[in-house]
């Protein structure tokens, strides 16, 4: 039996509220960066994409030994069910990751704000027990 952490957490952000809008900033500056959001965003995810699917593809080839030794032997083997559990939090991880990415930075791409976010993923946050937060 093993625990799998299946949350989607979510990173506070603080938005104040401020009347004075930039036409500079909505005119040229902002447009300019909500395509550079989302070229880096797609870089992002592309990446993440690739190490989840090698780890489904390592899960699928020990899952098809995993199938033949149940057959044969009438036993599953213990390193087809870590691999799955490995994977499933490699996959949470990373598919959470991309999504804070974006939702930390949709206030500015929607014009809530002309506080402009880094384009660079954050490092993760820590929670008061320590345990990491992607």
């Amino acid at each position: 039996m093993a625990d799998v952490p299946v949350e989607y957490k979510i990173r506070n952000a603080k938005l104040n509220y401020d009347s004075k809008a930039s036409r500079l900033e909505a005119l040229i500056i902002r447009p300019i960066w909500i395509i550079l959001i989302m070229i880096v965003g797609s870089v992002y995810s592309f990446i993440y994409y690739i190490i989840v699917m090698v780890y489904m593809f390592v899960g699928m080839i020990l899952g098809a030994i995993n199938g033949i030794t149940s057959v044969l032997l009438a036993n599953r083997l213990e390193a087809h069910f870590n691999w799955g559990v490995k994977t499933l939090e490699v996959s949470f991880k990373y598919f959470t990751k991309v999504g804070n990415y974006f939702s930390r930075r949709g206030p500015y791409m929607m014009n809530l704000t002309d506080q402009r976010p880094p384009l660079g993923m954050e490092e993760d946050a820590k929670t008061e027990s320590g345990a990491s937060i992607a």
